[in-house]
């Protein structure tokens, strides 16, 4: 998954810096390895496309997690891709759909989360009963430059693939991951310090705050806010959605939170993670990213009623852009709130 994610961004941002690849008119490129794999087809294809496997294959701090309300494992089915940013604790998320579902026989996905689409394909080819050609390919249509490029930096990471399906249908451990060659090295040094310098820009300490009175009572007001679903009740997008991520506890220290939305290239997904609860009075809610936000809301009785209070504080580069962002973040959160307490 990883593979698409880095081939959306960075080649379009560093590699293409020439004039001449600027100028060059789009051509379609295709990135394929097959390899022999000790499986019945339908095995080696299950294990490189299910979304467990992403830890085993891309490395222990990402993972795959499907975002509700979508079909699973038909066309259709949108996978979010989960990976570590920079030397922080920061998260980033981008965003596949599945396109071909031929059961046991081959599987294709889109990258939503860039402006270049590339698909990503995987085919497994009986040879017997007990093994097959198991195929990965990337293709798009892009500047060039990009595809004269592309085959050095990502057939080692699509061969890692197949070397890693290899090793999870025999019971072995994954393999360790590939050595980025001279121009991925280049490329992924020049976004750390790209990172760094966002990281240690000036910044000025941001504080928002809106508070809600309604007739609900406390619980159900509890309710509504500390619910994860909830969480895109302030974003632009109407089609933003927001879900816990499987296998971290629903409403406790430790929920991680998935919020997917359209961002400027396409959609992606934005991580935040409970930090602190106090049943049914607060919960402490911060972003996973660069530049991390940290929303605490408080349900308190009011009278017959409940005040709902939420204070947004973020340690941002550019503070004016941010009080009027997050201004219209409450001011969206706060009509949904009285919307769904119907008060």
């Amino acid at each position: 998954m990883s593979v698409v994610g880095w081939a959306q961004g960075r080649w379009q941002r560093r590699a293409l810096t020439g004039s001449s690849a600027q100028a060059s008119a789009p051509v379609p490129f295709r990135v394929e390895r097959v390899a022999t794999i000790a499986a019945p087809a339908a095995d080696a294809l299950r294990v490189l496309v299910d979304p467990a496997s992403t830890p085993a294959i891309e490395g222990p701090d990402t993972f795959t997690v499907l975002v509700p309300g979508r079909p699973v494992g038909a066309v259709g089915e949108r996978r979010c891709f989960v990976r570590p940013v920079g030397a922080g604790a920061a998260l980033s998320g981008s965003l596949q759909e599945v396109v071909e579902v031929d059961p046991g026989r081959r599987w294709a996905s889109v990258d939503l989360s860039g402006s270049m689409r590339l698909r990503r394909s995987v085919t497994a080819e009986p040879v017997s009963p007990d093994t097959c050609l198991l195929r990965v390919a990337i293709e798009g249509v892009g500047p060039d430059g990009v595809a004269r490029h592309l085959e050095g930096a990502l057939g080692p990471l699509l061969d890692h693939d197949l070397t890693a399906a290899a090793h999870l249908v025999a019971g072995w451990p994954p393999p360790p991951p590939p050595e980025p060659n001279a121009m991925l090295r280049r490329i992924r040094a020049q976004d750390e310090q790209a990172l760094w310098r966002l990281v240690r820009a000036p910044r000025e300490t941001v504080r928002a705050h809106d508070v809600v009175r309604t007739s609900a009572a406390p619980v159900r007001a509890w309710l509504a806010v500390a619910d994860a679903r909830n969480d895109c009740w302030d974003d632009p997008d109407p089609d933003a959605v927001s879900f816990t991520v499987p296998g971290t506890p629903p409403g406790q220290v430790g929920e991680l939170r998935c919020r997917v939305h359209h961002g400027s290239t396409g959609i992606d997904g934005h991580i935040a993670e409970v930090m602190a609860v106090d049943p049914g009075e607060a919960i402490v809610v911060r972003e996973r990213g660069l530049v991390a936000a940290v929303r605490t809301t408080w349900v308190a009785p009011d009278g017959a009623g409940t005040r709902i209070t939420r204070e947004v504080v973020v340690d941002s580069p550019t503070p004016e852009a941010t009080r009027l962002r997050l201004a219209e973040d409450l001011r969206r959160w706060r009509e949904a709130l009285v919307r769904h307490l119907g008060a």
